[in-house]
């Protein structure tokens, strides 16, 4: 498994995704939450994000305008928790390569902002299953921080 460190030092870092166990005591920071069970597709993924995020009506639902809302996001931090993460794309698997791309080239825009902005991914599942959560991850390139207790 991954080096483990709190969630203020996860938010201090570089680092995009991290992977908390969904039995430990709750994040201590206000996330948008987005349910992994819903998420077993694109289009899950697309409706999740467009409603935790408020995107524009006129958000048409495929990977290109997903971008572009994503870049366009207020506030900061930008951070997005997503639970029962070990649902996530699911039915899609393949796509999983390009959503964590996504969120690393998401990461690296906001971060060359003036003034840089935090943007990152808390996958939020139960701890029987972070070590599988964490593996399908790192088949895709991507080491979650494993966020302790």
């Amino acid at each position: 498994m991954s080096r483990t460190t709190t969630f203020d030092e996860f938010l201090s870092s570089d680092a995009v995704v991290a992977l908390h166990s969904a039995d430990a005591p709750a994040l201590p920071e206000t996330l948008r939450v987005v349910d992994g069970t819903a998420m077993t597709d694109l289009a899950g993924v697309y409706s999740q994000f467009a409603t935790a995020w408020a995107f524009p009506d006129y958000f048409g639902r495929n990977k290109d305008a997903f971008d572009d809302c994503m870049r366009d996001l207020a506030g900061s931090p930008l951070i997005t928790e997503i639970t029962d993460a070990q649902r996530l794309l699911l039915d899609e698997p393949r796509q999983l390569r390009w959503f964590a791309a996504a969120l690393e080239f998401y990461a690296h825009s906001y971060r060359a902002q003036e003034p840089a902005v935090r943007f990152a991914v808390v996958l939020s599942a139960p701890a029987d299953l972070r070590a599988t959560v964490a593996r399908r991850w790192r088949a895709v390139d991507v080491e979650p921080i494993l966020l302790g207790d």
